[in-house]
């Protein structure tokens, strides 16, 4: 349980996710409504489709070719990613692509299950709020070697099919 919201902070911190900003709401469970599935289709479609703007944060994530194309085109969520809500549904959160994020599943997600787990029983919760559409952990960019020919590669590549796609 976490007292304070420097509770909160240190717990990201021992999971290597310092630099996760958060908000907070009150623990009043939120009444789902009976056609909330369809609602995260949608919800998932657009914000997957709207992730053209966030091609630096995608190359930081390493994934290959296939991966990064079928994630930028919509057409799958790779392994190893999942998308997550910013405030949770259960807490008032809107089912809707501004409400979401997507992060590497191990270890931040998993990470991410045991920090709002570790609330359960709380009258305020305490979620994740990052500033960006996909949420890249400074630990892994700083930890990286050198420069990232992968991102430049993959940055280009995207752009030539951008301009491709615009030429039509």
């Amino acid at each position: 349980m976490f007292s304070s919201k420097q509770d909160a902070e240190r717990r990201l911190a021992q999971f290597l996710m310092d630099d996760m900003p958060l908000g907070e709401c009150k623990a009043l469970p939120a009444h789902l409504p009976g056609d909330w599935f369809m609602r995260f289709r949608r919800a998932r479609a657009e914000f997957l489709g709207s992730l053209e703007d966030s091609i630096q944060e995608l190359a930081l994530l390493n994934l290959q070719r296939d991966d990064f194309m079928d994630l930028l085109t919509a057409k799958r969520l790779p392994e190893n990613l999942c998308l997550r809500f910013r405030r949770p549904i259960l807490y008032g959160g809107e089912i809707s692509a501004g409400n979401m994020f997507l992060m590497m599943n191990f270890p931040y997600g998993i990470n991410m299950d045991a920090f709002m787990a570790a609330q359960s029983g709380q009258d305020d919760i305490w979620y994740p709020d990052p500033e960006k559409k996909i949420y890249v952990s400074l630990h892994v960019i700083s930890s990286a070697a050198g420069g990232n020919a992968t991102s430049d590669r993959l940055a280009q590549g995207f752009a030539a099919q951008v301009m491709r796609r615009d030429d039509r």
